[in-house]
């Protein structure tokens, strides 16, 4: 066997075999490559939507913090109008029981926002 690779035909064939060998080595490598390239340009597209996603999450939070501390105030002052009007309707009453409201008193529960 070893005379077969020896002679001119063998060593023709030994280096097609080598030759077919690199290719095949050199296609492999350079398709997985490719892969490798495609896999890391898709990897780095959903980082950049996870980006977005998360910069559009962030505002939401920030708005919606505004929108509760704004609510916050407006009850608390809305409280100290009824509170207030409570205190100040608290003893009128007609000679039938019933409370009397007057121009006033309507003005101040149109402040309650």
């Amino acid at each position: 066997m070893i005379g077969f690779f020896a002679s001119p035909a063998g060593r023709a064939i030994a280096l097609a075999i080598g030759l077919l060998a690199s290719h095949w080595w050199a296609f492999t490598k350079g398709e997985s490559s490719a892969a490798n390239r495609a896999l890391v340009a898709d990897l780095r597209q959903q980082i950049a939507q996870k980006d977005i996603d998360l910069k559009a999450a962030q505002h939401v939070a920030d708005v919606s913090a505004k929108a509760a501390a704004e609510s916050a105030r407006i009850a608390a002052s809305n409280q100290k109008i009824i509170e207030e009007f409570r205190n100040a309707v608290a003893g009128r009453k007609g000679k039938d029981g019933a409370c009397r409201l007057g121009a006033d008193d309507i003005r101040r529960l149109q402040r309650i926002e």
